[in-house]
């Protein structure tokens, strides 16, 4: 499962974004300012600007507001909200790309190179 961290704290898993590689072909950086669509086989749940990663019980939620990235996950049964983060939407990519390289990988090419390295 594709995991943004660093040496001190799990920022966000995927297990959404993963479950969908199947049907895309790539992993997409979670944009902030938009739902994941359609195409990847999520729903939109309540609106169409809301990243979830759904981890069945709950999930990791990632919102733009103006010029920050808000991530925040979210326990369904008990309602509760753990692990409120924020940055920069400039931050935020850079995160992604300092750990992914893009802010999309085509998994077609990915296997390729780890075949040739191999």
């Amino acid at each position: 499962m594709p995991v943004l961290q660093d040496e001190n704290h799990v920022f966000l898993l995927c297990p959404t974004s993963a479950e969908c590689v199947s049907r895309t072909g790539e992993l997409t950086m979670p944009t902030p300012y938009t739902g994941q669509g359609t195409r990847v086989g999520a729903g939109h749940y309540m609106n169409h600007d809301v990243w979830l990663e759904d981890y069945g019980d709950g999930g990791v939620y990632v919102i733009g507001l103006d010029e920050k990235v808000l991530l925040f996950y979210v326990d369904g049964p008990g309602d509760m909200i753990f692990n409120r983060w924020q940055c920069h939407k400039d931050q935020w990519e850079s995160m992604w790309l300092s750990a992914f390289g893009v802010t999309t990988i085509k998994i077609d090419k990915a296997a390729s190179s780890l075949s040739l390295e191999s």
